[in-house]
């Protein structure tokens, strides 16, 4: 039996992927957690295979963060993103904090069964259809962030990304559910790691990093 946690901030999500995992009668649904200091906590007391980890989660920790905790903490148990966040930027970072599997909320279930099971036998897993993106731009696989890449936290590159699409301060702060002084903070802690005069350098970064999808 594959024990299979589930962590996502929207309910009726949860409720979904639930619905899809007990279609198939190897994987049991051991908990749910609704942001990543939920996630860190379930899997410390439910101790699962596998946990499904949205990025993106509202006021709370974020994924990237938790994937990070739990890959250093409990590494009997696997993390598969599960998220709508279709950027090479956040494909590389997961992989690089050490998760085991990649899929767009749009997967199919059939993507999502396959992916649990290939995950719980010790391989990776991209889904299908980003790996043949990823192709598309020359990259058989995801390439090394540069050593500035990771001197970001995992907040500062989702407020990164988000500048370098065009948003403003304000937009991002309903976006990532921040204060505008907060986004503020995070904006001029991105300029100082990295040495950014203006937005212009910061897009070029971007770019230079493969960080959006172009």
């Amino acid at each position: 039996m594959i024990r299979v946690a589930l962590a996502d901030d929207h309910a009726m999500v949860r409720q979904g992927v639930r619905m899809m995992l007990e279609t198939d009668g190897s994987i049991e649904v051991v908990g749910e957690a609704s942001d990543g200091m939920q996630a860190v906590s379930l899997v410390k007391s439910a101790h699962p295979d596998i946990i499904l980890l949205d990025i993106s989660m509202g006021a709370g920790e974020n994924g990237l963060v938790a994937c990070k905790d739990i890959v250093r903490d409990f590494p009997q148990t696997k993390v598969i993103m599960l998220t709508m966040f279709n950027e090479p930027a956040y494909l590389r970072f997961s992989l690089a904090d050490g998760a085991s599997g990649f899929l767009l909320k749009t997967a199919s279930q059939s993507e999502l069964l396959e992916a649990i099971h290939q995950v719980a036998q010790g391989n990776i897993y991209v889904q299908d259809s980003i790996s043949a993106s990823l192709s598309e731009t020359g990259e058989s696989e995801p390439a090394a962030f540069d050593a500035d890449v990771h001197r970001l936290t995992a907040r500062e590159l989702e407020v990164l990304l988000l500048l370098a699409k065009g948003y403003t301060n304000k937009e991002i702060a309903e976006q990532a559910f921040l204060s505008v002084k907060t986004v503020e903070a995070h904006r001029a802690h991105i300029y100082a790691k990295l040495g950014f005069k203006s937005r212009a350098d910061l897009v070029s970064f971007a770019i230079r990093q493969k960080l959006l999808a172009l």
